[in-house]
């Protein structure tokens, strides 16, 4: 409790003490509210890897002081239909309004690094803007759907920020391109989890590679906070000020060294993927050889051929899912379905039996058609609108794919196989 209260009297006594001296000709009155972005650092959980953020308004009219925490990236796990809101891109969040001591404690303790930005807004547009969160948080309106990259906690304050300064934010961040897409963020987020990294390689789409501009980039709370720091606006008086009046990070010396920090540069995928592409391919390769020689073999090509079938074909059937059934807009029209296409559940069937010498051309025409939409996919790419940054995952399916295609050429006929075991035998 004491280290709660701490931190609050730190946050309003900081940022106050600077504006509550005695007014005189040159300077102006001392406010009465405050509002201060609050960006905390990235933490280890998948969902804490982008950071986060919250607007603390102060009271400084109350005595003591009292300051409110409003908080945007609220979920629930335990919702009784959480999973099916997940699949299906419904995530609902909510913003609420929380003590701002007990949320700072939180992610302080949780070892955080958190930063605060006093915004230089006057009284009449704090008020303004605590008359607008407020409302945000009645029940009617507390609830949204979430959108990873469009509209999340970050991009909601963004956004009531910029309305009571009539727009200015928009204007000028808008104007500015960024230097990075919503793919090289992500990557950089989730460079430390490769699985979960394979994951949305695979399942974002081109709509992740479009340039994008820095008003974009500020679903991240960090770019956000860079950006505010940067700009200036036109007061309601007229002249130019720095939209921030002050900042500065809580707890830049507590445990600095073992702060979460994100690479400056995400790792390159296509080194991995082609790896694992090279391992699987040589593998269904290896396959039809064996398959030629013992039943040990055809009982592993069997599993190899109709299990890379499965996991193909179910790979293609989800993207399609994720583009024409769900609101994930950032699946939609995925170019790795030419890598993975649906297709090729069709192995799972025939695969098997081309283990075993039967349906053996079949099988082969589909592994051509395969590796013939895999270089389709290639093909594509000097096309405009033809953008995906897929090559990892070009360069995984299509070795892998070839792989399966020399596995079935090799695999001998029913008749060859029998001529063949009676020469060994």
């Amino acid at each position: 409790m004491l280290q709660r209260i701490a931190l609050v009297f730190f946050l309003v006594v900081a940022t106050a003490r600077a504006q509550s001296l005695p007014s005189s000709a040159t300077q102006p009155a001392a406010p009465k509210y405050l509002a201060h972005l609050v960006t905390m650092s990235p933490g280890q959980l998948v969902f804490e890897r982008f950071g986060h953020n919250a607007l603390f308004i102060t009271d400084l009219t109350q005595s003591p002081a009292a300051t409110v925490a409003y908080d945007f990236g609220n979920f629930d796990f335990n919702e009784s239909d959480f999973l099916r809101r997940f699949v299906f891109g419904e995530m609902r969040y909510w913003a609420a309004e929380k003590d701002a001591g007990e949320l700072l404690y939180g992610y302080l303790a949780d070892n955080r690094q958190v930063f605060r930005q006093e915004l230089n807004l006057t009284d009449e547009q704090v008020q303004q803007l605590w008359i607008n969160l407020r409302e945000n948080i009645r029940d009617e309106n507390r609830f949204y759907l979430y959108d990873y990259y469009r509209d999340n906690c970050s991009t909601r304050l963004r956004d009531h920020i910029d309305r009571v300064v009539g727009g200015q934010i928009a204007g000028q961040l808008k104007l500015k391109p960024a230097a990075h897409t919503y793919r090289w963020h992500t990557r950089v987020g989730m460079d430390n989890d490769r699985s979960v990294r394979a994951g949305i390689e695979f399942a974002a789409s081109g709509d992740t590679d479009t340039p994008i501009t820095h008003w974009d980039d500020t679903f991240l709370p960090e770019q956000l906070r860079q950006h505010l720091g940067e700009m200036t606006l036109r007061s309601p008086a007229g002249q130019t000020v720095p939209l921030v009046r002050r900042s500065g990070a809580m707890n830049n010396a507590v445990k600095e060294a073992s702060f979460v920090r994100l690479p400056d540069e995400p790792g390159n995928p296509l080194w991995w993927f082609a790896l694992c592409g090279a391992l699987v391919g040589a593998g269904l390769a290896a396959c039809g050889a064996l398959a030629s020689r013992s039943t040990l073999g055809r009982w592993l090509a069997a599993v190899a051929w109709g299990g890379w079938g499965l996991f193909a074909g179910l790979g293609g059937t989800l993207l399609v899912f994720m583009w024409f059934f769900t609101r994930h807009v950032s699946t939609h029209r995925n170019e790795n379905l030419l890598q993975l296409s649906p297709m090729a559940l069709l192995l799972v069937v025939m695969g098997p039996m081309a283990a075993f010498g039967y349906g053996l051309q079949p099988a082969r025409w589909v592994a051509r058609i395969l590796v013939a939409l895999c270089m389709v996919g290639v093909a594509l790419k000097v096309l405009p609108g033809w953008h995906q940054d897929n090559i990892a995952i070009v360069a995984f399916a299509l070795v892998a794919q070839a792989g399966l295609l020399a596995g079935l050429l090799m695999r001998l006929p029913v008749v060859k196989q029998k001529l063949q075991d009676k020469e060994l035998t």
